[in-house]
């Protein structure tokens, strides 16, 4: 060991403490972190999307008295969909349009969630969906336009709603939306109870047989009382 010696007035003192250990060498710039750096990059690696967009747009076709059936399509040929549109759905009502990017660029899909919280009560109403899962795919969208799928792919709910007390007269149903990148996050299925006709009760009745009193006294001419016609009138009505 290295001695050192100290001068203190009249003494020399003999010092034999060890030196301290040298530092460690730096570590290289391409070693350092290496671990921690990879985890971190994994967490904040974004989810890949495709670039392309695509449309959603929803029709409904009224099937009967206070029933319809909502109908989604996805398409990416724009001008193919306007054509079909025309021929196929000019007097169906239609609602908002959406814009969204499939999340996988290549099995890309997108599901209707009808089991999401209601905002709204929907007593009086029924939604039915046509097939399980509402998932419709993006190569169903890219096929559209072509020989081989010459009708957008689409997703069916049957809406309907009965006339009975304390039914909801607005129906608001909010849908949400998977395996998407969108700005529109749920859509909503929205339909008014029509309470102003009679026909769902009244159409299947069977019109009575009414007599109507006749009187042929006093001459050959046919004479109906006034009195007893108005209220077979009001029979009838």
């Amino acid at each position: 060991s290295i001695q050192r010696i100290h001068y203190c007035k009249n003494a020399i003192v003999e010092d034999t403490t060890p030196p301290p250990p040298p530092p460690p060498p730096p570590t290289p710039p391409s070693q350092k972190n290496s671990s921690s750096e990879d985890d971190e990059s994994v967490k904040e690696k974004p989810k890949v999307k495709g670039t392309r967009s695509y449309t959603g747009q929803i029709y409904y076709v009224r099937t009967g008295f206070n029933r319809w059936l909502a109908k989604l399509m996805i398409i990416r040929d724009v001008n193919a969909f306007m054509k079909y549109v025309e021929a196929e759905h000019s007097k169906d009502e239609k609602d908002e349009m959406i814009r969204f990017q499939f999340i996988d660029p290549v099995n890309g899909y997108i599901e209707l969630d009808m089991n999401i919280p209601q905002e709204r009560p929907v007593k009086g109403w029924t939604l039915v969906p046509h097939k399980r899962p509402l998932r419709l795919t993006k190569k169903d969208a890219d096929l559209f336009g072509s020989q081989e799928l010459p009708i957008p792919p689409s997703c069916l709910i049957t809406v309907w709603g009965e006339i009975k007390d304390n039914a909801e007269k607005l129906l608001s149903y909010s849908v949400g939306l998977n395996g998407i990148d969108s700005d529109t996050k749920e859509i909503c299925i929205n339909r008014f109870l029509d309470t102003s006709s009679t026909t769902e009760t009244t159409s299947h009745k069977t019109p009575q047989s009414i007599h109507i009193p006749v009187n042929t006294s006093g001459n050959n001419l046919t004479q109906v009382d006034p009195h007893q016609l108005v209220e077979c009138i009001k029979l009838v009505f």
